[in-house]
């Protein structure tokens, strides 16, 4: 994940099926939130922010996850703004597991444009 200002700031990550219906997650990530919770990102609200300091995001190690518990077939995901289109993502990888311990890239995505203030952006397709 990379951002261009201070912050990953986002209110959302909706892992959708093919029709766009969002699937239900748990929501972690390797570093705490400066603000709300990772949780808060699969609470159906596009206006709950969540963020993380620049310098956590773009260390190599930093990842958020959703975890939808059981095997679904996956085609893509959604990410909503809040309000600050510097710290909306510019670049993300997204992998999936079906253990938890190999991963797989599902997709790279450069110069993503920011949605508007509490708006999902485009969803994220391999």
């Amino acid at each position: 994940i990379a951002v261009d200002g201070s912050y990953l700031e986002i209110s959302e990550l909706r892992v959708v099926d093919a029709a766009g219906t969002r699937y239900g997650a748990t929501m972690t990530s390797s570093a705490a939130p400066g603000y709300a919770s990772a949780q808060a990102l699969a609470d159906g609200s596009t206006s709950t922010r969540t963020y993380w300091a620049a310098a956590t995001v773009e260390d190599p190690g930093f990842w958020i996850q959703a975890d939808l518990g059981l095997p679904y077939v996956v085609a893509g995901m959604q990410m909503a703004s809040y309000n600050t289109s510097d710290r909306y993502p510019s670049d993300v990888t997204l992998q999936w597991s079906d253990d938890g311990s190999s991963w797989t890239t599902f997709g790279t995505w450069s110069g993503l444009t920011y949605p508007g203030n509490n708006t999902a952006g485009p969803v994220l397709t391999p």
